[in-house]
């Protein structure tokens, strides 16, 4: 089966560093630095309106989970794309530009609309004391009425019930998973996340949903019958099916057409198995920012290795890195790594630079088990040449280092 680059190419072409600082800068400059507050009723009563007009034009995907909700984004947007709807996403966090949150069909917002909607929106909401993430949510609100799509995408950004997104009356919802993630937010139990990002669904309306624990299942076909909720459930062999099953279900429920898992050739995005490859080596990215999504990465590439014979583990290098927030779950992240002796001829831990980084020292004092690489040029010397390094942990780490290899 093929894969798409049409978006990925759009983002990578378009991108300029200089331009993506500024709005940035300008952006935390109004608002601070990007952090969940469980706040939401500001926004859902300025946004009123907003809401009632949308909603007379497109209709609303909301798509909640602690892993791949992302994805089944866009391959939700895809599928749609392809059928030819126009399509608004929002997504969050971004990889390399800020503009990747702003996703137009099968590309991305411009920098001169990111500058259109951020002044509306900095106008219109002056006084209300927006943090950074609503911020940009209520700019990508503001591009939705300039452009008036059939569909309107939205990525929860964390939990759910008091996400930004959770403003409008009747979408069509999906739940992709459930683990423990923001623990410090969210709890530690699972029923007490699922609850957090149930709350995205309505009263007598559709719910899709690739939960797979199967007491997690109980509760949430107890919740939907309570609500009058119908409750679909999607099941895969691996977390990459079920996603993609989700979103062609979600495909067939809102255009009343269907289309074969294998008949699609998916798009790869920012983060999600991007390939870069540099002087004779690929670098190859994949977000895992907690451990599920580590543990679901994992038995995707043994799966892969036992189904290929032809790749050979020393051709194959990990390189891991954490953002703060999950220094309870380093350790056993790493302990996974060490169960898969087979997948890699190394696997290296670092640090990066950056608001949302681990601090080095945090890092080596949880790390017993791999060498810590602090020099990233180590990995263009010439015993790396013709092999695969997989870049995998925090997005913002991804970030870093796809911006690292822009500038050598």
């Amino acid at each position: 089966m093929n894969t798409n680059f049409v978006l990925l190419n759009n983002i990578n072409a378009g991108f300029d560093q200089v331009r993506d600082t500024e709005f940035l800068n300008h952006v935390t400059k109004l608002c601070g630095q990007e952090n969940f507050r469980p706040k939401l009723d500001h926004i859902k009563e300025r946004l009123t309106k907003d809401v009632a007009e949308i909603e007379s034009f497109a209709k609303v995907v909301v798509i909640g989970g602690t892993n791949g909700k992302g994805e089944t984004s866009h391959c939700l947007r895809q599928l749609l794309t392809e059928d030819g709807f126009s399509v608004l996403m929002w997504t969050s966090p971004h990889v390399l530009s800020i503009r990747e949150r702003f996703v137009i069909n099968d590309s991305v917002a411009s920098y001169d609309e990111l500058s259109q909607v951020a002044s509306i929106s900095e106008k219109r909401f002056a006084d209300e004391g927006l943090s950074f993430y609503e911020f940009l949510f209520v700019s990508f609100i503001e591009l939705v009425r300039i452009k008036r799509p059939d569909y309107v995408i939205l990525e929860v950004g964390l939990g759910g019930r008091f996400d930004a997104v959770n403003i409008f009356t009747e979408p069509l919802t999906l739940l992709t998973s459930i683990s423990r993630d923001h623990t410090k937010i969210l709890g530690h139990k699972l029923k007490d996340i699922l609850f957090e990002k149930y709350g995205i669904t309505r009263n007598g309306t559709k719910l899709i949903s690739g939960i797979d624990q199967s007491f997690l299942k109980d509760t949430l076909t107890s919740w939907c019958a309570r609500d009058q909720i119908e409750l679909i459930q999607i099941t895969g062999d691996s977390y990459i099916e079920r996603n993609r099953k989700m979103a062609l279900e979600a495909f067939s429920i809102l255009t009343g057409k269907t289309r074969a898992l294998l008949s699609v050739s998916w798009q790869c995005t920012k983060g999600r198995f991007e390939t870069i490859r540099v002087a004779e080596r690929d670098f190859i990215f994949v977000g895992a920012h907690n451990i599920d999504g580590h543990r679901k990465l994992l038995e995707l590439l043994n799966f892969s290795r036992q189904n290929n014979c032809s790749t050979n583990v020393s051709d194959t290098v990990m390189l891991l890195s954490f953002s703060t927030g999950r220094e309870d779950q380093v350790e056993d992240i790493l302990s996974l790594y060490k169960s898969y002796p087979c997948l890699f001829e190394s696997v290296f831990v670092t640090s990066f630079s950056g608001d949302r980084s681990m601090e080095k020292e945090i890092i080596e004092k949880l790390n017993s088990l791999f060498d810590f690489e602090s020099n990233w040029n180590n990995f263009f010397d010439d015993k790396y040449k013709n092999k695969t390094i997989y870049i995998s942990g925090s997005y913002y780490f991804i970030a870093a280092f796809q911006l690292f290899i822009l500038s050598r």
